[in-house]
């Protein structure tokens, strides 16, 4: 008499868990004159190209600064130390992403 021994199936879910929570927003600033204007790049892929944007933004306002920084990865949060830069250097942050 043969035995059969049972199969083991493992399922994996590919979808990442989400880790964000509702926040409600800062309020706007009612213009950018005097501020330094962070911009957070989302790298490549297909996130929407912000390279002129300090141009745009030097055309209309009279800002004290524009600081560019570009995450390392698309898909992934901004690395901690970049966010920190930001919030200690910028009054304002512009970042977007299209998908």
């Amino acid at each position: 008499m043969t035995t059969t021994t049972p199969t083991v199936l493992r399922i994996l879910d590919p979808e990442a868990e989400t880790r964000a929570k509702e926040r409600t927003p800062n309020p706007r600033v009612p213009t950018l004159d005097g501020k330094v204007v962070g911009i957070l790049e989302n790298a490549v892929g297909r996130s929407l190209d912000l390279s002129r944007l300090p141009e745009l933004i030097r055309q209309r306002y009279e800002v004290r600064d524009i600081r560019v920084i570009r995450k390392p990865v698309t898909s992934l949060v901004a690395p901690k130390e970049q966010l920190e830069r930001l919030i200690k250097e910028c009054d304002v942050v512009i970042t977007a992403t299209a998908q």
